[in-house]
């Protein structure tokens, strides 16, 4: 119990500084949400893409959970038959927060700046040629080729967020630019925020969509899970997400808190290094590959918010893309020694040794992409499995600014990454050389075929050829085995019933509250 005890008065130390706000902010009874870290840093720019996680800011077109696309500050769109000629038309109501009318010129400006500026968002528009405006309310995109995933790099791949011409062309070094005003389009208008502390939000009266229920809202930072805990249950907070498997029956037991759940949000893989050491032999990536006990790893580590996976693509969005007969890296330990052994390695005195007769010794990188907290349990697991095989595997935790060096010279890795970047199929195309808008992958995996049938899903836009070359893609990564799919996570976000009640949470992005679609979702709770 002594032990115990400093880490209860720090809990509660940090619950008090944060009940301890300002009568101004609390009086109104804004919605109060936590968020990790500070919202919005520096500019929109630097926020490295405008998804409906943004709230201020709104893009073009927006994605849905059904795989398609909803406008957002277009109304309509089309593309001529080849996907190189993209006409949007805006809607007619729409205004920045201090009043000026939003139009088609805030469109072209936007691409012309990043472009201009070299931001790295601009990447995301390296196959547009020219933006053409024919009047306020109309954007043409011209394409240097065919490419029918256009929306979605718009939308969320990373997304494209509009900024105001009047206010962002004068602003000779964006990079450099802290933006004191934030001023957008969305549903909310930027009203205050204190570094470390709060950002706090009103809603835009004038919002040419639908309207949010609250006044305000303040996205305080509570980068502490526990202490997000005891602010839901005292009601300084009205919700979190991100809520861990395992701590998410314990919250449903309390009063006045419940549970929202959406299946199936986030796609975890174990991935490998593929240009150093044994992972970068394919047989030994196989063989580490029938060691991942799926089934296991779901059971221990999700408590049931979760199911095993077995491809890189979303059945409930590509189910007609995915290859069902694709189960060479099923978990069998029989099969891995066997592969082992053909490859040279042996056992010696229960340590696993490589043709030259050292002993593997493999370094799995923590942090990144995915919860922590679930990373390093699934990490656990497998540690636990290899070991079986006399595989030592070290689990290495670095900080997340360090986290895409690392993996470059380690071994091992996990992803977990949105449903959104694995629902159609070219998604496939983040195993490409330079699938990152020019960028390595993280794998370091290269194969010529599989980038050629990559770079013509970019041009495809029959749905039967796309199915043919995400279907030949498949082939290939489960040949080379580049990286593992292990389950199909489902997003948890929990919320006081006597302060929230949500009208429909099925459109919700990313499954977290801070997202546009969930946001917009919540009302306040009716008086019982």
């Amino acid at each position: 119990m002594k032990r115990t005890r400093p880490n209860i008065w720090l809990l509660a130390i940090c619950l008090s500084l944060l009940l301890a706000a300002p009568d101004c902010i609390l009086a109104a009874e804004p919605l109060v949400l936590p968020v990790a870290d500070d919202f919005l840093k520096g500019s929109i720019l630097h926020k490295g893409g405008g998804p409906t996680g943004s709230l201020i800011y709104e893009g073009l077109v927006t994605k849905n959970s059904r795989g398609g696309y909803d406008g957002w500050l277009a109304k309509s769109w089309q593309s001529d038959a080849a996907a190189r000629t993209w006409t949007f038309q805006l809607v007619k109501n729409a205004r920045w927060h201090d009043g000026t009318p939003f139009t088609a010129w805030d469109v072209k400006f936007t691409h012309d700046y990043m472009k201009a500026n070299h931001l790295w968002l601009s990447t995301v528009l390296w196959m547009v040629e020219q933006v053409h405006c024919p009047d306020d309310h109309t954007v043409i995109f011209h394409l240097k080729e065919s490419f029918s995933e256009f929306l979605d790099h718009l939308s969320h791949c990373p997304g494209i967020a509009i900024i105001p011409r009047h206010i962002w062309k004068d602003i000779k070094n964006p990079m450099r630019h802290a933006d004191r005003h934030l001023v957008g389009t969305g549903p909310f208008a930027f009203v205050r925020r204190i570094p470390g502390q709060f950002f706090e939000m009103k809603r835009f009266g004038a919002y040419h969509g639908r309207k949010p229920a609250f006044d305000r809202v303040i996205l305080r930072v509570v980068k502490n899970t526990d202490i997000q805990n005891l602010a839901l249950k005292s009601g300084a907070i009205q919700g979190m997400d991100a809520v861990l498997p395992w701590i998410a029956p314990i919250l449903e037991r309390e009063k006045n808190i419940s549970l929202l759940h959406c299946p199936s949000k986030r796609l975890y893989g174990l991935c490998f290094n593929c240009r150093m050491g044994p992972t970068a032999s394919p047989a030994f990536r196989l063989a580490l590959a029938h060691l991942v006990d799926r089934e296991r790893i779901t059971r221990i580590v999700f408590h049931g918010y979760g199911a095993p996976a077995y491809s890189w693509l979303m059945p409930r969005h590509a189910a007609d893309c995915i290859d069902k007969t694709i189960t060479a890296d099923a978990f069998d330990p029989h099969r891995a020694q066997e592969l082992l052994a053909e490859a040279g390695y042996h056992l010696k005195k229960n340590v696993l040794c490589d043709p030259s007769g050292q002993p593997v010794r493999l370094v799995f990188v923590l942090g990144g992409k995915g919860s922590a907290c679930v990373v390093e349990k699934i990490a656990a697991v497998l540690r636990e499995d290899f070991s079986q095989l006399g595989i030592a595997l070290e689990l290495k935790q670095v900080d997340f600014s360090m986290w895409t060096k690392e993996v470059h010279k380690n071994h091992l890795f996990m992803s977990g990454m949105p449903d959104l970047m694995h629902d159609n199929a070219d998604d496939l195309t983040h195993f490409q050389t330079h699938s990152f808008f020019g960028r390595p992958n993280w794998y370091g995996y290269s194969d010529p075929e599989f980038d050629r049938l990559a770079a013509d899903l970019k041009q495809a836009t029959a749905t039967d050829e796309r199915r043919r070359l995400a279907l030949s893609m498949q082939a290939i990564l489960a040949r080379d085995v580049p990286a593992v799919p292990i389950c199909l996570a489902d997003s948890l976000m929990a919320y006081r019933t006597d302060k929230v009640a949500f009208e429909g949470t099925g459109e919700t992005m990313y499954g977290n509250l801070v997202d546009l679609n969930t946001l917009l979702a919540m009302t306040p709770a009716r008086a019982k």
